[in-house]
């Protein structure tokens, strides 16, 4: 039997993190379908509303911002105006043909009798296991919920001592002094990081604040880029797997101490997203003058093809992966 198990979960697995299953059409997606077009068009009639607006000479910072296609929304912004009689009637027709799609479709499954028991057989164990993809495989990586704290306790080890990242034990103020806690608790810790991401809020709200003042920016642009109930990044590691023999069984422990690891930092909705994304805009334009900067290999290729072999005499080639 546990042979079959393994089989039927390998099958399932093989298909890849690419793989998209079919989805059941009920209750919960057909609302998923209407908040997603809920969004969609009032996205869509913002758009709208500053394309027609807005001249070639913008006459606000917040209107030439916004025709930057700005992934950001001002804090309690309201409705879009429902002007456009064409536009609306477009997007009325638009709901009105997914919904009675919607309504009349059935999607068979696209998995096996056999994948869909193995499938079954992972949710029945996924809070003893940790699910991800690994790092240039694209393939699943499946191990114990304890491994994968394991690992992660020991990259995050491994780089505070090696001075990239930074631990702050959690505080508690006594007779108006920090002092750190002995015994932290979930509680503790929780308390520690609502403190620390209230004040990069706001420090990255003053710095702007400023910056936006020494500009003679309007209230608007001031509000877009201000941070309001953020949280802090989150890290999460994917897995090396091409660095392992899959030919040799290792054990949990090895895995432990020889698995090679790619951090990943999320900073969606950081108290520094909006900040970033004003540096990137900035700076990304000038990469096209940075003659090193190879933005794919496909254009590292065609500058090699365009060289002469009396350019590549005595030179030797190197590539940096920043």
């Amino acid at each position: 039997k546990q042979w079959y198990q393994r089989r039927v979960r390998g099958d399932v697995l093989s298909l890849g993190p690419k793989f998209a299953l079919a989805p059941r059409v009920d209750d919960r997606l057909k609302k998923e379908v209407q908040i997603n077009l809920a969004q969609a068009a009032y996205r869509l009639r913002w758009k709208t509303c500053f394309s027609d607006e807005i001249s070639e000479t913008c006459q606000t910072s917040f209107e030439f911002i916004k025709s930057k296609n700005v992934p950001f929304q001002r804090p309690f912004a309201g409705a879009p105006p429902t002007n456009n009689l064409t536009m609306e009637h477009h997007l009325r027709q638009l709901c009105y043909i997914i919904n009675t799609r919607l309504q009349h479709s059935r999607v068979p499954s696209n998995l096996t009798p056999q994948q869909r028991e193995g499938l079954q057989s992972l949710i029945a164990r996924k809070e003893e296991l940790h699910f991800s993809r690994s790092d240039k495989g694209g393939e699943f990586v499946i191990m114990s919920s304890g491994v994968q704290q394991q690992v992660t306790q020991k990259h995050l080890s491994d780089m505070t001592t090696g001075g990239v990242y930074t631990y702050i034990a959690p505080t508690i103020t006594r007779q108006n002094r920090l002092q750190p806690i002995a015994n932290p608790t979930e509680v503790s810790f929780s308390r520690q990081i609502n403190r620390v991401t209230e004040r990069l809020e706001t420090e990255g709200n003053k710095l702007w604040s400023d910056i936006s003042m020494m500009c003679k920016y309007d209230t608007k642009t001031l509000d877009l880029f201000k941070s309001h109930n953020t949280q802090l990044p989150t890290i999460y590691l994917l897995q090396k797997t091409h660095k392992f023999d899959c030919n040799i069984l290792v054990s949990d422990s090895d895995i432990v101490l020889n698995c090679k690891v790619r951090p990943i930092v999320s900073c969606i909705n950081s108290p520094t997203e909006k900040l970033a994304w004003i540096v990137k805009s900035i700076l990304s334009p000038l990469l096209n003058h940075v003659p090193s900067h190879l933005s794919n290999i496909h254009t590292h290729l065609s500058e090699l093809q365009s060289m002469s072999q009396q350019q590549l005499t005595g030179l030797s080639f190197f590539s940096a992966d920043v």
